[in-house]
């Protein structure tokens, strides 16, 4: 009879994190010739399984991610890691929706508004409207 999971897991038990998504963002995510994908494993250390129904499987372990020499497996450094490429997996694959508030980082600005890239790779329209609250100030002309 066991009532809770173990505190503590055994070194060849990987760190794994599963992300779905709709399956029409597989090609997004695994990119020309798996270049994202590789770009991912190779910064991360992780392994990213992506299937073609919408589900990575992305996991680190004692072979992935190693600590110093690579002696120890350090646990905290693999979920560390697998958390960080699931975040920047659910960024490639979202969905936009008309409505919802992202930070970003504005890429060009016009007379009219700006242009911003909200998470990673996803660029959008901000009109001048949206930028101050109350009335617009008129343009200044030289």
């Amino acid at each position: 009879d066991i009532d809770m999971h173990r505190q503590i897991l055994k070194d060849h038990v990987p760190v794994v994190e599963v992300v779905q998504f709709h399956p029409d963002k597989e090609r997004r995510l695994r990119g020309g010739s798996n270049s994202v994908k590789r770009a991912l494993e190779d910064r991360l250390g992780v392994k990213i399984d992506i299937r073609p129904y919408g589900v990575a499987y992305i996991n680190a372990d004692q072979k992935s991610i190693v600590h110093g020499a690579g002696v120890n497996f350090d646990r905290a450094a693999a979920n560390q890691a697998v958390q960080h490429a699931a975040s920047i997996v659910r960024d490639v694959v979202l969905e936009i929706e008309p409505g919802q508030i992202h930070t970003g980082t504005v890429l060009e600005v016009h007379d009219f508004g700006a242009v911003v890239e909200v998470l990673r790779g996803h660029e959008g329209f901000l009109h001048l409207s949206e930028l101050t609250p109350g009335p617009l100030p008129r343009p200044i002309r030289e």
